[in-house]
């Protein structure tokens, strides 16, 4: 008897506290556009059973009485180019539309690729956080991109046709045409959202990114959308992690972080004391930090599945 009553209450503290998680994950979307002034705040965890995957090992209810699940994180932040969302094809591909549309001739697909990442490198140095500091708009930061590419490439565009180029290309970034959703991110936001686990966005990015996000129907899965150029800080600035720690009011040890680069995701996080992963679609980085345990990669975001869960096992 008394053993039955010991299970029931592990089975009732397991379920309270992710009743909790969920409640303290509705009140940070209503209290975190303190974060900054420029933070999207959208989040509604009332999903249908059709809407998240079926999981029996975490939703069977005969297993959830021998074993207690809490969760490892309370917020997990996610990078978003290459973490969340891709360039349709590439770069190269997207600025070759566009110099035909406006007469541009020479314009070579693997040319403006190639030299697209130089010119983003070097404006990068040059004026970092898209001009946050060098009193530059975001539309410039990315009009001399654009510019640099197609002059290095061969293709110089005349300045009247490229201030013409650039606003409308401006607008295109915004949008599904040029940006693409892994195909396993969907559902994996969905399956957190359920399990009461607070997801946000910490970006080196404009401000377009929140509208992107939107475009590409996941921004209502975050509490919180902070790209660098809204917090004064590019990764891998301890600022940046610890504004959202801070203002949740959580330690390093409940947050996790997942990105696609070691210096500005990784060891970022690293250095504030939070958990973090690096997203490994390809093994690149497997190869690249051999010394980084498997512990450390991600293949893709359906490894959380079996990651967010400390499992207790209660008496029988």
């Amino acid at each position: 008897m008394l053993s039955t009553y010991r299970n029931a209450t592990k089975i009732l503290l397991a379920g309270f506290q992710w009743v909790a998680n969920n409640i303290r994950c509705l009140l940070i979307s209503c209290t975190v556009c303190s974060l900054t002034s420029c933070v999207t705040v959208v989040l509604d965890h009332n999903f249908s059973d059709q809407q998240v995957p079926h999981r029996p090992e975490y939703r069977d209810f005969e297993k959830s009485k021998r074993v207690g699940k809490m969760l490892r994180f309370k917020m997990i932040t996610f990078d978003a180019n290459q973490t969340l969302i891709k360039v349709r094809r590439t770069v190269g591909y997207h600025y070759v539309k566009f110099a035909q549309r406006f007469s541009v001739e020479g314009a070579n697909r693997d040319s403006l690729d190639e030299n697209f990442g130089v010119a983003f490198a070097k404006q990068r140095k040059t004026h970092p956080n898209f001009g946050k500091h060098s009193g530059m708009s975001t539309k410039k930061w990315w009009g001399d991109v654009l510019g640099e590419t197609f002059q290095l490439a061969g293709s110089p565009v005349r300045e009247d046709i490229l201030q013409q180029m650039n606003e409308e290309f401006y607008e295109y970034a915004k949008t599904a045409q040029l940006w693409e959703v892994f195909p396993e991110v969907k559902e994996m936001l969905t399956f957190l959202n359920r399990n009461g686990v607070c997801l946000g966005v910490l970006s080196d990015n404009d401000e377009r990114l929140i509208e992107v996000l939107r475009n590409l129907n996941i921004a209502s899965h975050f509490a919180f959308i902070l790209p660098s150029v809204h917090a004064d800080a590019e990764k891998p600035d301890s600022s940046l992690f610890k504004l959202a720690m801070d203002r949740l009011r959580l330690s390093p040890t409940e947050c996790a972080h997942i990105g696609n680069s070691y210096e500005r995701d990784f060891e970022g996080a690293k250095s504030v004391g939070m958990h973090s992963f690096l997203i490994d679609r390809d093994e690149t980085f497997k190869k690249k930090y051999p010394n980084l345990g498997n512990e450390n990669f991600i293949a893709d975001l359906t490894d959380l599945e079996k990651m967010i869960f400390e499992r207790h096992i209660v008496e029988s």
